[in-house]
């Protein structure tokens, strides 16, 4: 299975996704092709893969403990991080902390 999320693309780049995949939400495909074929579509997009597009791209890998790997192509809004084996998608935490004065 490959998934694409992406922030932005170009409208003729989503078009011929479609051709391939499914959109549950704009700018998110998937789809579930022969690994060679995913190697190829990947191949195609690399022209497209710009910071503003911000791209992540999560792909089957039965080698992997949680079943798939996760690329980040560009410079995506949110970081990739390892850890103990497992990819994490790092937010950034807002402070939450309560104000000296709050009365609960």
């Amino acid at each position: 299975m490959l998934v694409i999320v992406a922030n932005s693309l170009p409208p003729a780049v989503r078009g011929l996704l479609k051709a391939w995949f499914i959109e549950p939400k704009p700018n998110v495909f998937v789809t579930d092709l022969s690994q060679k074929m995913e190697e190829n579509i990947l191949e195609f997009l690399e022209p497209y893969f710009t910071d503003e597009s911000g791209m992540v791209v999560i792909a089957s890998d039965k080698r992997t403990l949680q079943g798939f790997t996760i690329h980040q192509i560009a410079t995506p809004k949110r970081r990739l991080k390892t850890l103990s084996g497992l990819q994490l998608i790092e937010e950034k935490v807002q402070d939450t902390a309560i104000p000296p004065n709050h009365k609960k």
